[in-house]
Formats: structure tokens, sequence, C-alpha cells
């Protein structure tokens, strides 16, 4: 709970600097290159996938689908408006 918590403090952090869904990415060649062999050989993530597990992370987490804490997830944590200061 400890680091749930850290993780939604570090996202508020990064959402008030300007940190948008946007930013939550992998490199091209990760996202779109078909992997050279293995079991998953000639297989790549591709960008529809990516925004599934973006979604799915991001309910996990108790965040809206803009990356955003929920006020449910930020009572959880006990965290207050003024936690968070710029």
């Amino acid at each position: 709970m400890m680091a749930d918590r850290a993780e939604t403090l570090i996202r508020m952090f990064n959402n008030r600097e300007g940190f948008t869904r946007a930013d939550d990415t992998l490199p091209e060649r990760t996202l779109n290159e078909p992997l050279p062999d293995g079991p998953g050989k000639g297989q790549c993530i591709g960008q529809e996938n990516l925004n599934r597990m973006i979604d799915d992370f991001y309910a996990c987490q108790g965040w809206d689908t803009r990356g955003v804490p929920t006020e449910a997830t930020l009572r959880k944590y006990d965290i207050g408006e003024g936690e968070i200061t710029g």
C-alpha cells in the first residue's frame, strides 16, 4: 500500500509538471518493430495493445483514463490537496 501511495504521489507531481497520458509510451522501435526471434517472433506490441495496457494499469492504480488519480484514490491513500505543491 505504501508503494501504491508513492506511485500516486509521483503521478500527481508529474501531472502538475505537465505530463499527460501521451507521455506514457514506448520507443518507436519497441512499439512497432516485430520481434526477430523467440516465442513472439514476428509480433509487435502496437499502439492499440499499448493503449489497452495503459487503460488497465490506470484502472489498477485508481487513476482515470487520463492518468489522473481519482478522488476515491486520494481518499484511500489519505492524500490531501496540499500534498503536492508547486
